[in-house]
């Protein structure tokens, strides 16, 4: 029961399985609607969608741990929000990449000798990277302007039920 006293740790993992969740249903979505969906989901098994599912949750995991230390306890403007969601989207984009890139090396070195990984490992660090980062740049951008609209209507509605009586002080940690 101690662990969920503690308000912090569950936002973190609420927050990112949400990213993780809504990104992966977004791709899907997207897929379907173009017409690939059927295409990608043939050559994907359960072990390899979980695997993946399951880097990309790790690595959004991370990157939002470093966007709340970064916020300031209680309330936060929206630029600030937003801001620190563009850098963590940023760096979860590089994260992703690099889990990407690791993998890809690994499925080289079966069969290519070492100059094929290295010239890989050098394009895909420095060019593959910096796309990562733009590419997850504006990801970050979409989640934070949501995070920054979902935060100010809670914080609508908490001063509207404390207004009429609903919501008392002792129930104030629910804004954060």
């Amino acid at each position: 029961m101690a662990a969920t006293d503690d308000a912090a740790p569950l936002r973190l993992i609420a927050l990112a399985t949400f990213r993780a969740a809504t990104f992966v249903v977004a791709v899907a979505l997207y897929l379907h609607l173009s017409g690939g969906l059927s295409g990608a989901l043939h050559s994907l098994n359960t072990e390899l969608g979980f695997a993946a599912f399951s880097v990309l949750w790790a690595t959004t995991l991370i990157a939002t741990r470093a966007q709340l230390r970064q916020m300031p306890d209680g309330e936060s403007p929206a630029g600030a929000i937003v801001t620190s969601a563009i850098v963590a989207g940023a760096w979860n984009g590089v994260y992703v990449w690099g889990a990407i890139l690791a993998v890809l090396l690994f499925t080289i070195a079966k069969s290519a000798g070492p100059a094929p990984m290295l010239m890989l490992a050098l394009v895909g660090a420095v060019f593959g990277g910096m796309l990562a980062f733009t590419i997850g740049a504006v990801f970050g951008l979409v989640y934070g302007s949501v995070d920054a609209v979902l935060l100010h209507i809670s914080a609508v509605i908490c001063l509207r039920l404390r207004s009429i009586g609903t919501l008392d002080s002792s129930s104030a940690h629910l804004r954060k």
